[in-house]
């Protein structure tokens, strides 16, 4: 019973957070700097513990991190492609105690397709 509420509760987060990317991407108003802000704001939240956790955004010639971010072999990191396969940039996950939580083969598998432009 535990691991189904974990797991509900987990894709709960996971659905706030795809919802909340939404928003922050469609806003006309919102400059590229801010959205990036809130785009790594919302990613880190979503992980199983953001409170180590560190995200950096590259988007073509614009970086975004959060403060304490700093390049790591074992990090997590997945391409940002256009639906036409193109390659324009990055988003990176460091854990400060460098020891990132064990991925499942799906979310593997899955996060290597993420498509946002």
């Amino acid at each position: 019973m535990r691991k189904g509420r974990s797991a509900t509760g987990e894709r709960s987060k996971a659905l706030a957070s795809i919802h909340q990317i939404a928003r922050v991407l469609g806003d006309p108003e919102s400059t590229l700097d801010a959205k990036l802000a809130d785009l790594i704001s919302t990613i880190r939240e979503t992980l199983q513990r953001p409170e180590s956790a560190h995200v950096r955004i590259t988007l073509d010639q614009c970086h975004a991190s959060t403060p304490g971010f700093n390049e790591s072999e074992n990090g997590l990191s997945v391409s940002i492609t256009t639906q036409e396969g193109k390659k324009r940039g990055s988003i990176e996950v460091v854990y400060e105690d460098e020891t990132p939580p064990p991925l499942k083969k799906k979310a593997a598998s899955e996060s290597k397709q993420l498509k946002l432009f």
